[in-house]
């Protein structure tokens, strides 16, 4: 079973370290998280490294106890973030000797996951554990079992990413990862201010 919780990631905005104060936990979990400056069609982008933080769940979740772990991901041919916690669940999985039972890819909304429900319900060996590229995809995905008879955490254990202020007040509460929006914002005026004063000096490199 996941208690449900708050995880809190940390962003190093140039030489500032800032973080945010944590929520008790058994385990502390996803420490030295970056944000990173993502540069696709030449537009450069703010975002928060996912890739660490999608592996420090798919660990804890294994350090619980499962072994049959489904993911939902996102457009992974369209998002890089998608694309990147989909292949750290698969990398996690295969340094602990196993392989996901399941993974779908739907849209980052709460409406597609109906369909993801109803396949989950069909496997012939569900996951025990379901981690989620974002909240929507969660809060749909649990809404769905809860209206065919499915209990969270008592069927399945469900893990968001985001954590947007519902997560807290939904029934049951999300277990979810934290984004650092403050943060994230002030890296990109500070880009902004960058590209103003220097707008052919952009280096595509992780900050």
């Amino acid at each position: 079973m996941v208690v449900s919780t708050y995880w809190d990631m940390v962003a190093v905005l140039e030489n500032i370290e800032v973080q945010k104060s944590s929520v008790e936990l058994s385990q502390q979990l996803l420490k030295d998280n970056k944000a990173r400056l993502q540069v696709g069609l030449d537009v450069p982008t703010v975002a928060v490294e996912g890739y660490h933080a999608a592996k420090e769940i798919v660990r804890y979740l294994l350090g619980l106890g499962h072994t049959r772990l489904g993911h939902i991901s996102g457009p992974a041919d369209r998002t890089s973030s998608a694309s990147d916690r989909l292949q750290r669940f698969h990398d996690i999985l295969e340094e602990s000797n196993l392989k996901p039972s399941w993974t779908f890819s739907t849209e980052y909304n709460m409406e597609s996951c109906a369909l993801v429900a109803r396949e989950w319900i069909t496997l012939p060996e569900r996951p025990t554990a379901v981690f989620c590229s974002c909240d929507e995809v969660a809060f749909g995905f649990n809404s769905a079992l809860y209206r065919n008879g499915f209990r969270v955490p008592r069927d399945v254990s469900v893990v968001g990413f985001d954590d947007v202020p519902l997560a807290e007040f939904s029934i049951p509460s999300l277990t979810t990862i934290r984004q650092p929006h403050l943060e994230i914002g002030i890296q990109a005026v500070r880009l902004i201010l960058k590209l103003i004063q220097t707008p052919t000096k952009l280096q595509k490199a992780c900050i």
